[in-house]
């Protein structure tokens, strides 16, 4: 055990600079939920690079990779899309597609885990089990990619017991993991609410349905309305 300990840490070692080269180019080539083709075409490119294989059955931007056989089989899971949202900042690997941006840190998990794969590849001698490598694409929007994966039939296809994930945290210093039982973080579900009205001219508002008022007074204390990247979004507190 301690000298499959340091293979890892040495392992870790040599790879932390391509790593961090993986993350910085996916942070600057950020694609928004279900359209994360040329993200999934990156990470592929870089599993068959190292000899990994992929099931490419489950759609162009979703990367399922295999690693290892027999015995029970364990899932790692990433998700790679991006947020619709403005990266204004002055770094060389900032965002080059306008407007969108990985803002929730799905660039980083996204590297880690192509860091894992290869990590498990090198050692794969140690292994005694299947491993399955999913980076999953929708995390971001409802139903989500996950569900559509299930839905697919990727559990049943690898026979899955497990499935392990992680998220990154701005509050916890580097190098500091947090576990826990039960739920961890909150999910969120999306509501679709559409108010029809009629248009008019702001000096003649009675001739007019104002549907932005009709909205507001419809919702609760709790809420507030938002404008964002041309859509007026309701959030909750």
């Amino acid at each position: 055990m301690d000298n499959l300990l340091s293979e890892i840490k040495a392992a870790n070692r040599d790879l932390f600079g391509k790593i961090v080269e993986y993350r910085r180019h996916i942070h600057q080539n950020p694609e928004l939920s279900f359209q994360e083709f040329e993200t999934a075409k990156y990470i592929r490119g870089i599993l068959h690079e190292n000899g990994i294989a992929t099931d490419d059955s489950f759609g162009d931007n979703a990367v399922i990779a295999v690693i290892g056989e027999g015995g029970e089989t364990v899932a790692l899971r990433a998700d790679i899309d991006a947020l619709p949202i403005c990266e204004d900042v002055d770094l060389p690997f900032r965002s080059r597609n306008n407007g969108i941006m990985h803002a929730c840190g799905h660039d980083a998990h996204a590297a880690s885990l192509l860091g894992t794969a290869l990590i498990l590849k090198k050692l794969q001698k140690y292994i005694k089990n299947r491993i399955v490598l999913i980076f999953q694409p929708g995390e971001e929007l409802c139903p989500g990619g996950a569900n559509i994966l299930v839905q697919k039939g990727l559990l049943e296809k690898y026979d899955i017991k497990r499935i392990v994930g992680m998220h990154v945290s701005a509050e916890l210093p580097t190098g500091k993991f947090l576990f826990g039982s039960g739920y961890l973080m909150a999910a969120t579900n999306e509501l679709y609410i559409k108010f029809h009205g009629v248009g008019g001219h702001a000096a003649m508002p009675q001739k007019r349905s104002d549907t932005v008022l009709a909205l507001a007074n419809r919702l609760p204390t709790t809420c507030r309305l938002l404008w964002h990247s041309g859509k007026l979004w309701v959030t909750v507190r």
